[in-house]
């Protein structure tokens, strides 16, 4: 299954922003097929390198306005499998787009095409989607089906094993994407910013009232602060890129938009709502997280909570 996406749709409204929503986008919906293939008993795997004028090519369309943004493998796995030589090859090539829109430009300049050199080393990994799923009841197929985003928050806290429950199931094996955390409204657990590490739980980073902060941040949206708690998607920037060079923004992207999809079905198994928060003022959002914005740097946010 190839996904491409048709960038106009999103820059007609969010310019140069547009780029992250349709990756991000790109990777709720590959997130969606890998959870209902390993439901089935089927295997996924979404390498993240692929030859893409060959593929853009295949599916007859421009690789500029239109271009194929992730693939999808599934089947019946085997064991022993490993990446294919040729993919190991792949290599970045330069853009010769100048007059461009920047996301055009940017897309073609993290294309690949075979080439010398050393293989890149996140290709050994073939996929950076991780393997936890959900509950058994409700099945992932009907929490995908029933999927929404909330429209508004009751004032209302949730349960610390809620929360627990839901970070389990976002929490990606892609050790470029971290996972912190805004507690608004968590019973058993004081107010304020977690990181959330799968070895030790949740560690507090700051504590105290940060509603009105996050609000501000996210351009005056008072769902940061109504919701109960915000999942912030932590890109390491520079580490992904010295491993697998700009194409990695890309891989970011997606992985962001995976654990937001996690997050969104873990939610809705348990009676609750999440809702993706897109828009925010970045250098606001990383200064209250203590990011730089260079190393590290808020890529997405997903707020859970009772929907009013």
């Amino acid at each position: 299954m190839i996904l491409t996406n048709v960038f106009r749709r999103y820059g007609w409204r969010y310019a140069n922003r547009g780029y992250r929503y349709a990756l991000i986008d790109t990777g709720h919906i590959g997130e969606n097929l890998r959870l209902t293939a390993r439901s089935l008993g089927l295997a996924d795997v979404a390498p993240g390198r692929f030859w893409d004028d060959r593929l853009n090519e295949l599916l007859a369309v421009d690789g500029r306005s239109e271009a194929v943004c992730a693939v999808h493998v599934v089947g019946i796995a085997t064991r022993g499998s490993s990446p294919s030589a040729v993919a190991r090859s792949l290599l970045p090539v330069a853009s010769e787009l100048t007059s461009a829109k920047p996301t055009v430009r940017y897309h073609r300049a993290t294309r690949l095409e075979p080439g010398e050199g050393a293989p890149a080393p996140i290709d050994a990994r073939v996929s950076l989607l991780s393997g936890q799923g959900l509950r058994p009841e409700p099945s992932v197929e009907e929490c995908i089906r029933r999927r929404r985003s909330a429209g508004a928050y009751r004032d209302h806290p949730i349960g610390r094993d809620q929360l627990e429950w839901i970070l389990d199931a976002a929490r990606s094996r892609a050790s470029e994407v971290e996972l912190l955390l805004a507690a608004h409204r968590v019973r058993a657990l004081q107010p304020g910013f977690y990181r959330y590490e799968p070895s030790r739980g949740l560690v507090a980073t700051q504590l105290g009232d940060m509603r009105a902060r996050l609000v501000k941040a996210c351009l005056g949206q008072d769902k940061a602060g109504a919701c109960a708690a915000a999942f912030f998607m932590i890109g390491r920037l520079r580490e992904a890129a010295q491993a697998g060079g700009d194409r990695s923004y890309r891989d970011l992207l997606i992985e962001s938009g995976a654990t937001g999809q996690r997050i969104y079905l873990a939610a809705e198994a348990i009676g609750l709502a999440a809702r993706n928060l897109a828009a925010f003022r970045d250098n606001d959002l990383n200064a209250r997280l203590d990011l730089d914005g260079e190393k590290r740097a808020v890529l997405h946010l997903t707020l859970v909570g009772h929907e009013a």
